[in-house]
């Protein structure tokens, strides 16, 4: 089942699984991505995204090994977070585990190798918001930690 809505402007609503490269590239949103499947076998994707002006969540899942190239949505701070805690993924020259937290410079470029039980959550904000965040939780370490790490180990 498909459900792609365009609410207004940046406003949206992705609920769909795909059999085909270019129809999930085609319907995720401000994503620039290309994919290889390194594995054989049929390739199935879901995705959920949803977007407001300052902000897109979303959580993206393969069932196949894959080349991942592209880049993140331009303008906006990315931050990766594994659903799936058996998570192994090559990622900008780092060994992933379902324990880190990845987080994309502005812009980002994606490339990663991922096994087939990639299974992430992600969440773009733009600085205004995150600085706004920041500053409701009195946190301006946490800002100063996020602009220099790409990965940060979570605890269990």
């Amino acid at each position: 089942m498909a459900i792609n809505t365009q609410i207004s402007g940046q406003h949206f609503f992705i609920d769909s699984r795909f059999d085909d490269f270019d129809a999930f590239t085609e319907s995720t949103r401000a994503w620039d991505l290309s994919f290889h499947q390194l594995e054989r076998g049929k390739f199935d994707a879901e995705l959920l995204q949803c977007g407001i002006e300052d902000a897109q969540i979303g959580r993206a899942k393969f069932s196949r090994k894959l080349d991942q190239f592209g880049a993140s949505p331009p303008g906006l701070k990315t931050f990766v977070i594994p659903a799936n805690p058996d998570l192994q993924l090559s990622w900008r020259r780092h060994q992933i585990t379902g324990n880190d937290l990845m987080i994309f410079p502005e812009g980002g470029e994606l490339a990663s190798v991922s096994k087939s039980c990639f299974d992430v959550i992600t969440i773009s904000l733009t600085d205004h918001l995150l600085e706004q965040i920041a500053h409701s939780c009195e946190s301006s370490s946490a800002i100063r930690l996020i602009q220099t790490s790409e990965v940060i180990q979570l605890p269990h």
